[in-house]
């Protein structure tokens, strides 16, 4: 007998609840996953999308639209790049995406194909231990379906619309294209000509291709199950015929299911047929359920069916419904090929193991016992004759769980060569069993299909996002491969365990282990440890008092809930302070150990800091030992000793050996004008102060902490003041729930969609799911719920609506960096003109925001960047990859396409890095741009960054004396050198740009040894990198980069 219930997380929209593994003689126990409030996890997925996507009058989504924008874009294939963005793989690839097709070769059992829903095809040619992507230049990447006919010419159907259907054809999953054929046993792929959608086609004929399966006797034979019914071609796809005529021929066709003989079983909306052949004499076997008997197999009222025949035996077979609310109905069986059934499983309060059945649904016969089948929702299922109904997956991920699987199954196919192995496609990819499904493997190695919501981007390069049922994933350059990405912890959210569908992440670039991350309907957390932990810090009451984030309620916050860390390391308006105190020296030289004589250097507790001779002195124990201001020390404990206040430098002869421990300290002052290292509350961070009077022994100074954040999140504003756009300063410091302002309610039923801050801190864009542009100002002197909170009518923040996009979904706002006057909009809504406005005076009275959309394809625009070394190059992330214009003041705006190594793929995000390090080649960089797809992983382009290369004549530096240490680095205004010289020297430091030239020169004369950094004032330096190069006696003594931030 199988395993009764095993250990794993039983899951909605990825909530985990931890069960016990019962042994193998257990009885099954149905837990049901824990319920949001009216949407499940593929459910709210599509809803956010249809909201981004559907027209704004009709509410729908047009296929037409969506098939003339498919063809526009074609046009840009092979039109010359703008820009000459080439995109490289960050990964994952490790973990698998949504998977809905699998073929295994019929002469060749290694030879196997995984088509992930938006990331195209992959092709394994060691039975899935790895696999490399077919073509990801395809014309579309929305693989949900396979087969091989009998000649050995494998096909693939395109368009995941059909599992969407509460919002119809085109409003949920990618569009498809038709179906491409192989005549090379995959290597390649061709669009059949006869399947391309047609804006005219009625009811967008082949935007959906479902299911497929080849034709018996027919050499180039196939038959597929589409969005407007069945297809077959018995000509390699050259022409197509309906085998069923009437209105039923048009139906959507959700599964198909061939036997041995070549019989074919098809789910055609809620109705089950037969054909001996897939060609002829189609028969309806179900009835309607007024007219159906206790043996016969009836159309229930339901969402979607599907069917399976066993491999061995022809005469068994077997269906499965849900219901309207998507949960599973009834299991039903056939022993004598459909002429009467038997009903093998009813859901109840108790059994329910399909819950999303428009979406996740799956049924197959085991290759080895046609008493056996599986059965796919959340989790798998196995039901048989003799052991009648069992879980038989995990959704515990861990080493030593061999039963996990990831959740929302899809498709289960057998080994052709040995039955008892058997792969099960899924949210997460590919998995294998070797044993009927008893323990499984995960098999996703290459296979990078995973969809991201987001990415963001640490000051090293390592990237994180947040996915489509894959949570939030975490890429750090270090695992199996640099492309390897693990998923992070749960969040610790009013007293339980989350996780699930990822959203938006920030990493901070002060500090990479302060990480934030959030899953559906505004569930955020926040962690210091680098991702080990993450812990809620919503002040409750004021932004939750109905108490509706712990259902996962779609009133608190949508799907994707947008949110942003803003980070500043010299903020000029800062209200935070720390106190510095003029602390003496101190030096432990351990215990005596009965020796006489000691010496030692005293440190400088700043590099700037003066020693007070006449008040060094010595302890041991309960005896002081001072000096005077000459530097002598006196006592009659010992013979003699000295004190150097220039160079900290001491020594003691005591009259006998002494064992206690010994002390050394010094009082220390400073004069004006001494530059102070100082440490902010903020993560520790260091900063510069210049003293403005002299600082005495135990003088204490109050200064201006400028080291700064901001943290914004949109929830949505409800009824009676309830949500809206709240900011905290305060998301840094873990030592306390954050004091949160509420800056807006934009009015009930109104979501925050897109955010946008400048670079200063003093602006902040917000967009809103029905086409308000909110500009707020002044927000460096909104400080507290006195000059920002809504409430208060004589707060120093400024709010403005200045355009209004009626009823679209803003998708994006990316501010020029250098200049927040220069502002680009981005929209969704198909059935539009124009989806990118542009404003170069967004700061004025009265804003004006021009379309630049040019002669780009009318579909929704998802993400924008203005790149900041050149503000009139602007890139976007669309339905259908990157696009990019060279010149968006132009008065006619070109735009070219920049897929080059990432495909025909939506992106959903795209960041610029304005500075940081490549951590792998230790290159300093500026302007890499990270992309986020929804289907391809996560990507990078550094064909816009300036990067500073390592030189042949720089690595000698590494052998010499003195090598140069800069810090801070980076630096936003000042820097130090730090000097070991052997006697006085004449030191100069010349600073360079990238290109070599010289941007800066300080020359310091008769430098004394006892010196030991110098400081740089760079408060003149524009935010880049730099080569700073140091000459002693006009030798060159070292070099380094030094990162300038602003």
């Amino acid at each position: 007998m199988w395993l009764g219930a095993l250990g794993g997380a039983l899951m909605m929209g990825g909530i985990l609840m931890i069960n016990v593994l019962h042994d193998a003689n257990s009885t099954i126990k149905y837990q049901p996953r824990v319920k949001t409030t009216g949407v499940d996890n593929a459910l709210g997925a599509a809803q956010w999308l249809h909201q981004i996507r559907a027209n704004q009058i009709t509410g729908e989504v047009n296929p037409a639209d969506e098939i003339q924008a498919m063809l526009e874009h074609q046009k840009f294939m092979q039109r010359t790049t703008s820009l000459g963005l080439t995109w490289v793989e960050m990964g994952p690839d490790n973990i698998g995406g949504r998977t809905r097709a699998f073929l295994q070769d019929k002469d060749n059992a290694s030879l196997m194909f995984a088509g992930g829903v938006s990331g195209g095809l992959y092709r394994s040619t060691n039975a899935g231990v790895s696999w490399t992507p077919v073509n990801i230049m395809q014309e579309n990447l929305a693989v949900v379906s396979i087969c091989q006919t009998e000649n050995g010419n494998i096909y693939y159907g395109t368009g995941e619309s059909m599992y969407y259907s509460p919002f119809g054809t085109g409003a949920g999953g990618i569009l498809g294209q038709g179906i491409f054929k192989s005549t090379d046993r995959g290597l390649t792929f061709t669009q059949l000509p006869s399947t391309v959608p047609t804006p005219n086609s009625t009811g967008a004929d082949w935007v959906a291709v479902g299911a497929m399966v080849p034709l018996k006797g027919y050499p180039d034979g196939i038959l597929v199950g589409t969005n407007r019914g069945l297809r077959y071609s018995t000509d390699g796809g050259q022409t197509w015929t309906n085998p069923i005529s009437g209105p039923t021929g048009t139906i959507r066709c959700t599964d198909l299911s061939q036997d041995k003989d070549g019989g074919v079983w098809a789910s055609i909306g809620m109705r089950t047929f037969y054909s001996p052949d897939g060609i002829n004499n189609w028969t309806e076997i179900s009835k309607p359920s007024n007219q159906a008997g206790p043996n016969d197999l009836p159309v229930d009222n339901g969402e979607r069916s599907i069917v399976a025949v066993s491999p061995q035996d022809p005469n068994y077979v077997y269906v499965i419904t849900c219901d309207v609310q998507r949960n599973f109905q009834r299991a039903y069986r056939s022993t004598n090929k459909g002429q009467t059934w038997t009903v093998i499983g009813q859901r109840s309060t108790t059994f329910n193991p399909i819950d999303q059945g428009q979406f996740a649904m799956m049924l197959s016969v085991s290759p080895v016992n046609r008493d056996k089948i599986f059965v796919g929702g959340l989790h798998l299922w196995e039901w048989s004759l003799t052991g009648g109904w069992s879980q038989i997956s995990s959704s515990f991920k861990s080493p030593n769980n061999p039963y996990y699987v990831h959740v929302d199954q899809h498709r289960l196919v057998g080994n052709r060569l040995n039955g008892t192995i058997v792969y099960a496609t899924n949210d997460g990819g590919v998995f294998r069993s070797t044993d009927d499904g008893f323990t499984w493997t995960e098999v996703n190695i290459g296979y990078i299909t995973t969809q991201f919501y987001s990415v963001s981007y640490s000051f090293d390069g390592e990237v994180m996002g947040g996915t489509q049922d894959n949570g939030t994933i975490y890429v750090n350059l270090e695992g199996n491969t640099p492309k390897s990405g693990y998923r992070t912890t749960s969040i610790e959210f009013r007293g339980s365990n989350r996780d699930g569908d990822g959203g938006y992440t920030e990493i901070s670039q002060l500090d990479k282990n302060v990480q934030f991350k959030a899953m559906q309907y505004g569930i955020l957390g926040r962690s210091n440890t680098g991702g080990l932990t993450f812990f809620e810090f919503y002040d409750f009451p004021k932004m939750d008092p109905n108490n509706q984030s712990s259902t996962l309620s779609p009133a608190f916050a949508p799907f994707v809930t947008p949110f942003m860390l803003w980070e500043n390391r010299n903020d000029p308006f800062s209200w935070d302070s720390v106190w510095f105190v003029a602390n003496p020296s101190v030096l432990s030289l351990g215990f005596g150990q009965n020796k006489r004589d000691f010496s030692g250097v005293l440190p400088r507790p700043q590099a700037t800091s003066i020693f007070v001779a006449n008040t060094f002195k010595i302890i041991v124990a309960f005896d002081t030992i001072k000096s005077n201001a000459q530097g002598v020390l006196s006592s009659p404990l010992i013979e003699s000793g000295n004190f150097n206040a220039q160079t900290g430098e001491f020594t003691v002869r005591f009259k006998q050996g002494v064992t206690p421990e010994i002390v050394a300290m010094c009082n220390v002052r400073y004069n004006s004008g001494s530059k102070l290292e100082v440490e902010s509350k903020t993560l520790q961070q260091k900063f510069t102060y210049t003293l403005t009077q002299n600082l005495e022994p135990l003088d204490s100074i109050k200064i201006q902490d400028p080291v700064q954040s901001m943290f914004f999140v949109g929830l949505n504003s409800q009824a009676n003041l309830v949500g809206g756009l709240f900011m905290t300063r305060e998301a840094l410091d873990f030592t306390k729930t954050p004091r949160w302002v509420r800056l807006a309610h934009f009015g009930a039923g109104t979501q925050v969609s897109a955010l946008a801050v400048s670079n200063d801190g003093d602006v902040l864009y917000v967009g809103t799911n029905n086409g308000q542009l909110i500009r707020f100002t002044n927000l460096k002197n909104a400080r507290d719920s006195v000059t920002a909170d809504f409430a208060n009518t004589n707060r120093a923040l400024q709010q403005s609506t200045i355009r209004t996009f009626p009823g679209r979904y803003i998708t994006s706002i990316s501010i020029n960096p250098n200049n927040p006057n220069r502002v680009v909009v981005t929209l969704g809504n198909y059935g539009n003109q124009d989806y990118i406005f542009y404003s170069n005076n967004a700061l004025s009275a009265s804003p004006t925001f021009t379309a630049k959309g040019g002669n780009m394809p009318k579909f929704p625009v998802y993400a924008s960047v203005i790149n900041f070394q050149n503000p009139n190059q602007v890139i976007v992330g669309t339905e259908y990859g990157v696009y990019s214009t060279a010149d968006i003041t132009a008065t006619n705006v070109v735009w070219t396409r920049e897929n080059d190594g990432m495909g025909n793929v939506p992106v959903f995000m795209l960041r610029q890095q304005q500075v940081g390090i490549d951590k792998k080649t230790g290159n300093w960089l500026s302007g890499r741009i990270y992309a986020g797809t929804h289907g391809r992983g996560i990507m990078r382009t550094d064909n816009l960054a300036t990067i500073s290369v390592k030189e042949p004549n720089e690595e000698p530096l590494k052998n010499q004396k003195q090598s140069l240490s800069l810090y801070p680095n980076p630096a936003n205004g000042y820097t130090s050198v730090d000097l070991t010289l052997q006697q006085p020297s004449t030191v100069e430091i010349v600073a360079r740009d990238l290109t070599g030239k010289t941007v800066k020169r300080m020359r310091f004369d008769q430098v004394n040894p006892e010196v030991k950094s110098l400081k740089i004032d760079v408060f003149d330096l524009k935010a880049g990198t730099y080569i700073v190069e140091l000459y002693i006696n006009t030798q060159l003594n070292g070099s380094s980069k030094l990162v300038i931030v602003k």
